[in-house]
């Protein structure tokens, strides 16, 4: 308080004299023009921050990060998803342009080049799945790219993440590459009171880990769980258990969940299956020898039988099909054997088969009985479904 008020005292016995009111006026006006001069100044910079924020710009992500320019992501584990997404923004996210996605393995290797485009919020996605193969290209660094030019201006963005941890892999004892081997994949198709044989193979960094403890649990196609086990792997890092379908097992998609951890971390697994008649006759039509319907045939007549059969399995099926017809009183009136017939994987086949109506074949109804057999009975063949039935009329 003392230095001010000497201070004030002193300039205003300054003031008194005319020279030092000029030098004060100059004062004055050099304060007010450095005023004015950082005044433009702060408004540069806040233009500058404009201009940097409208700047075209795209930022590469996943579901597990990797959030700004060049960032890596937390981990991944072989069979798992992978989501990338791409932000595209000029100032405001830009609409409804085209992104190039490019993915590295851990050897460097290009294994995916897609594009997208960006939706109403500028963000262009796609998906792609690690393969659950225990090969040098899967574990390490994988390197992912976004690319998009907006104005003739062209940006990009990089992200790396990491492939290690468990995997766990549920398969069956059908032939490969029919077992159901990798993430999440069917296997062939089972039937009624057939033994399921379940593997579960755990490694950590594609290396088997012994002594860990798989669990399965299995669910029929109406989602109710009929099985809960569990077994310890072995040295190669399998664990195998091990049951049998009903005979009345209900028809549909079954599915065999596994579960790991290894080191705190879980790794999971699917694996579903077809249960049905692996070689089913779907129906047996009586028809004339142009394939017209018809139901009514008279003594000495050729009566026809379309059969419609399918084969549920992923490889074809040799089969052998049957055709016997009973006339009124039971009596067996002849009969067609068509041996080791290829239907193949998925399809539907329909063959034509006919007889000849004996003239001592007693009056009224008929009815003819279709079976698929693995081979005939007399060489231990087995049916491969209920036999299937239709009936017509004998007239004089």
């Amino acid at each position: 308080m003392r230095k001010h008020a000497l201070f004030t005292r002193i300039t205003g016995d300054l003031l008194k004299s005319k020279k030092i009111k000029c030098l004060y006026l100059i004062f004055i006006i050099c304060a007010a023009f450095l005023e004015i001069v950082q005044a433009p100044t702060s408004l540069a910079k806040e233009n500058f921050i404009g201009i940097a924020s409208t700047e075209l710009s795209i930022d590469l992500y996943n579901q597990k990060g990797g959030y700004g320019p060049s960032e890596p992501s937390a981990d991944f584990a072989p069979g798992e998803m992978v989501e990338l997404t791409a932000l595209l923004t000029y100032g405001d996210p830009v609409k409804y342009k085209l992104v190039g996605f490019e993915v590295r393995n851990a050897l460097g290797e290009i294994i995916l080049i897609r594009s997208n485009m960006t939706d109403a919020n500028g963000l262009a996605r796609i998906t792609f799945t690690i393969r659950g193969d225990c090969l040098p290209e899967i574990f390490g660094i994988w390197t992912t790219f976004a690319i998009a030019s907006v104005s003739e201006k062209t940006v990009n963005d990089t992200l790396t993440f990491k492939i290690s941890g468990p995997f766990l892999d549920i398969y069956n004892q059908h032939p490969e590459p029919y077992s159901g081997k990798g993430p999440n994949q069917p296997s062939d198709a089972f039937a009624p009171q057939e033994e399921v044989i379940l593997y579960g193979e755990a490694h950590y960094n594609c290396q088997p880990i012994e002594y860990k403890f798989v669990a399965f649990e299995l669910k029929d196609p109406a989602g109710q769980t009929i099985a809960y086990r569990m077994n310890t792997t072995d040295q190669y890092g399998i664990a195998v258990t091990a049951f049998r379908l009903a005979s009345n097992a209900t028809f549909g998609i079954y599915t065999v969940y596994g579960t790991v951890e290894i080191l705190g971390r879980i790794a999971n697994d699917t694996l579903t299956f077809r249960v049905g008649w692996i070689v089913e006759i779907l129906s047996v039509n009586i028809v004339n020898a142009s394939g017209t319907p018809q139901s009514v045939f008279a003594r000495s007549d050729h009566v026809c039988f379309n059969v419609t059969a399918r084969n549920i399995a992923f490889v074809s099926k040799s089969a052998t099909f049957t055709v016997v017809v009973y006339d009124e009183n039971g009596v067996p009136i002849g009969h067609i054997v068509l041996s080791s017939l290829t239907i193949l994987s998925g399809t539907s086949v329909i063959f034509l088969l006919y007889i000849q109506i004996p003239k001592w074949a007693y009056i009224g109804g008929a009815v003819t009985y279709a079976n698929a057999y693995t081979h005939l009975p007399i060489t231990s063949g087995v049916p491969y479904c209920p036999e299937v039935s239709a009936i017509f009329t004998i007239i004089p």
